[in-house]
């Protein structure tokens, strides 16, 4: 079987960033975007309950799926826009580099990518986050696991 090394905006829905990879019941909590928020990118919630994307000293609190198609959007909400924010789950994603599948993954907010690098700096914390299959490296279409906080 092939891999996928690059990713294009005109990717099939079901296997673009945000979108499901497997069958597990979805949470269905939405959340208020406080502003732009691309489709499979790590969130968290605000003082006033609404999602936004994950920034350095924030927590991790699941990621934005996609739920709808258009040619019009390239893959994110607008502001004020509902957001399914899901905290469990296989999901597909974009790597930031290249790791092993099974590695504990950290969200890159400079650049909106799965990355196994320490946390620190642009380099978020997100835990109960793993690599579902391995990435061969920048812009690779992987599959990312989450496991539900408890």
């Amino acid at each position: 079987m092939s891999t996928q090394n690059t990713y294009s905006l005109m990717q099939r829905a079901d296997i673009s960033p945000g979108w499901p990879a497997d069958s597990t019941k979805k949470n269905g909590r939405t959340r208020s975007a406080r502003t732009r928020i691309q489709y499979g990118a790590a969130v968290q919630i605000d003082a006033n309950g609404m999602a936004e994307p994950l920034v350095p000293g924030g927590v991790f609190m699941g990621i934005a799926a996609a739920a709808r198609l258009s040619r019009d959007e390239v893959g994110e909400y607008e502001q004020f826009d509902n957001v399914p924010v899901e905290d469990a789950g296989t999901w597909w994603e974009i790597a930031d580099k290249a790791f092993a599948a099974g590695v504990g993954l950290n969200w890159n907010s400079t650049t909106g990518r799965w990355t196994d690098a320490v946390a620190g700096g642009a380099i978020v914390s997100t835990p109960g986050v793993e690599a579902d299959q391995a990435a061969n490296g920048n812009g690779h279409l992987i599959k990312i696991k989450i496991r539900r906080k408890r």
